[in-house]
């Protein structure tokens, strides 16, 4: 099958650390966030491996780097590297590559051409577009990423851009205190921001799906803990080949209900969101209570979308079916990515609260 290409709308806010109040993005203490942002990126222009893990109570005791000990695998880790970055008004455009390391053993070349090449501690990558939208003033901004496949690296962009953050901030107190007299008082922790990226949801989009009535299976999952309880694996699955029109209405307000869980709300912090635990517990019962009682702890409903390509929605994966659909086989130029992006944007605005200016690519500030 031919590779789809596509792109995903995110409402981006700010946190201080671990914070859960939005912060003005215009006061990241004495400068906007977009300025630090594209100084983050830029010092993530080199290949960063994994999913970096923030820590709690961060403060100068702490190392930066990690403890050394045995040769890291990086088998199955992801791989993220900032290519580009370019600020434009109150917007930065650029591409990332992501990957897996060990996804493919080989690269076969081009027979009388090229030699084949065995990737070893090499990870296969795509390179994926994005932007970061924001208020000169305000706590929402829009996050748009570049879908390939199924793979949006949203989660590495904001992620690493955290860590960084986290980082930067720890090496600033602690060449502070270095020009400091000695003083026994531990320091203050450090201050890093954290962007959270919340898909955007479209409540036209998912009633046409629904109308349309794409779906197809639906699967339950019960996972045990491994010996070293680091790792989860399949104890059973249980899968129904197709929804029949005896149970659609019953997954229809069970995919209707986890989308208005996340819907923009001014009592979002206080509104119960389901997990994938409460989502499966919802499928199972559907099936009756022989199937009920198998506690279950994941499910999900697959549905296809306008290119035939089947995606999975539970309470946490929601936003794969928002997933806007530009071409198959061969990507669009940026003027027609980033453009259908902004069409998208202005249709979703007003639901999301976001009220921004999105300059053209190639606009000089």
């Amino acid at each position: 099958m031919a590779t789809t290409y596509g792109y995903r709308l995110f409402k981006v806010e700010l946190r201080e650390g671990f914070g859960r109040s939005s912060v003005d993005f215009s006061k990241c203490k004495d400068e906007h966030y977009l300025d630090v942002a594209s100084r983050l990126l830029q010092l993530l222009m080199s290949t960063q491996v994994g999913r970096p893990l923030l820590r709690n109570n961060l403060s100068i005791e702490d190392e930066i780097d990690p403890p050394e000990g045995e040769v890291e695998t990086f088998s199955g880790q992801k791989a993220f590297q900032v290519i580009s970055e370019k600020k434009i008004q109150w917007a930065i455009y650029g591409e990332v590559f992501a990957g897996l390391f060990s996804e493919y053993e080989v690269a076969l070349g081009v027979p009388g051409r090229t030699e084949d090449r065995e990737l070893g501690d090499h990870a296969p990558s795509k390179r994926f577009r994005f932007a970061l939208i924001l208020p000169e003033e305000g706590t929402a901004g829009v996050l748009v990423v570049e879908v390939i496949g199924r793979t949006c690296p949203v989660d590495l962009i904001t992620r690493w851009l955290a860590y960084c953050s986290q980082q930067q901030a720890l090496a600033e107190e602690i060449d502070e205190e270095n020009d400091k007299e000695f003083r026994p008082a531990r320091a203050k922790a450090a201050r890093w921001w954290r962007p959270v990226a919340q898909a955007m949801m479209d409540n036209d989009r998912l009633l046409q799906i629904i109308k349309e009535g794409r779906f197809g299976s639906v699967e339950l999952v019960k996972h045990e803990i491994q010996s070293d309880r680091t790792r989860q694996k399949v104890k059973f699955k249980l899968k129904a080949p197709a929804v029949d029109e005896g149970v659609v209405k019953e997954v229809t307000a069970a995919i209707k209900t986890w989308f208005n869980e996340r819907l923009p709300s001014d009592t979002a912090d206080v509104r119960k969101i389901s997990s994938n635990k409460d989502g499966a517990k919802t499928l199972a019962a559907i099936f009756g209570a022989d199937v009920a009682n198998l506690d279950f702890d994941d499910g999900w409903v697959q549905v296809e979308d306008e290119a035939g390509r089947p995606t999975n929605i539970s309470p946490s994966r929601m936003s794969e079916i928002f997933t806007y659909p530009l071409s198959v086989g061969k990507k669009v130029d940026d003027e027609t990515f980033y453009y259908r992006a902004r069409v998208t944007y202005g249709q979703l605005s007003i639901a999301a609260k976001i009220d921004v200016e999105w300059p053209e690519l190639g606009k000089t500030v």
